[in-house]
């Protein structure tokens, strides 16, 4: 595996309300591609809570606050992740990802195993990403990019997203499929700058740039094996059929249980709230 060069990534530290805090390796939240650290909304927090244990909830690079750069690729996110574990002081520690912090969390589970105590990932697949799935997501991102170039001035920022939303759902066929109405306002996290208008809040000229390129080049292929407790959480309704991969799971992660949220599609974090943290805490209190 080609060694990139970390960066700095911005984080939330959530610990149980009531203070009390078992002495057990922390939690850390990955997002997903284009989304931010807030998305998980109260996710974290439930969760610290029923398993007190110390939640991390992080953005990735070119999202959000974290530092954004020239280079990207989801192998870059397991040096960044790893670093950040360095920084906290975690030896250990269970990740939690959706979708691209799904990928982050099996490719450093397969390359450091000894610094992962348990993995859950949010409808993903071990299998790399296909060619096909990358020119979905590089047209994906010119579709936002556009949006947001599209939003007037002196709108605010409700309006904007409603706005953004509108020409997504027009543009974007599985936009139209989602099991669920897509929330425009928990959806997309827009900045406003010195000149009035509205811009992304991941680096959209780096991710286009980056999902334009081979598929080989986005990521390498998952090789190892983890051992250690894996669950893969999945919607049976997500385009991305997480429960035909079974076989192809348990080769890399022999000890993996899949669980499947009926109804579900992609985001079920946030569309199944209520199963996922279950299905969740229910998982890492096994542990």
């Amino acid at each position: 595996m080609t060694k990139y060069t970390p960066v700095p990534l911005s984080f939330i530290c959530v610990q149980p309300d009531d203070g009390k805090c078992h002495d057990a390796p922390p939690i850390v939240f990955l997002h997903g591609l284009t989304s931010f650290k807030s998305h998980w909304g109260d996710v974290p927090q439930e969760v610290a809570n029923a398993t007190k244990r110390k939640a991390y909830v992080i953005d990735a690079r070119n999202h959000g606050d974290s530092e954004w750069c020239d280079e990207f690729n989801f192998d870059c996110n397991v040096e960044d992740l790893l670093h950040f574990m360095d920084y906290i002081g975690a030896k250990r520690a269970t990740l939690v990802g959706h979708s691209m912090g799904g990928t982050t969390a099996i490719k450093t589970a397969l390359r450091a195993p000894e610094r992962v105590e348990s993995i859950v990932v949010e409808d993903m697949s071990v299998k790399r990403l296909p060619q096909a799935s990358c020119d979905i997501l590089a047209r994906y991102l010119r579709i936002i990019s556009r949006a947001v170039q599209e939003v007037p001035s002196d709108v605010d920022e409700s309006t904007a997203k409603n706005i953004i939303g509108k020409i997504f759902l027009d543009n974007s066929p599985y936009a139209k499929k989602s099991v669920k109405p897509v929330d425009h306002q928990g959806a997309y996290q827009l900045k406003r700058m010195s000149d009035s208008r509205f811009y992304h809040s991941f680096n959209a000229e780096v991710l286009i740039k980056a999902f334009d390129k081979k598929a080989e080049e986005v990521t390498s292929e998952n090789t190892g094996e983890y051992c250690g407790p894996a669950a893969f959480i999945y919607g049976d309704k997500s385009p991305i059929q997480v429960g035909n991969d079974e076989e192809v799971i348990k080769r890399s992660f022999p000890n993996a249980v899949l669980m499947k949220i009926e109804e579900a599609g992609h985001e079920i974090h946030r569309d199944f709230s209520t199963e996922f943290k279950k299905s969740l805490v229910d998982f890492i209190n096994t542990i």
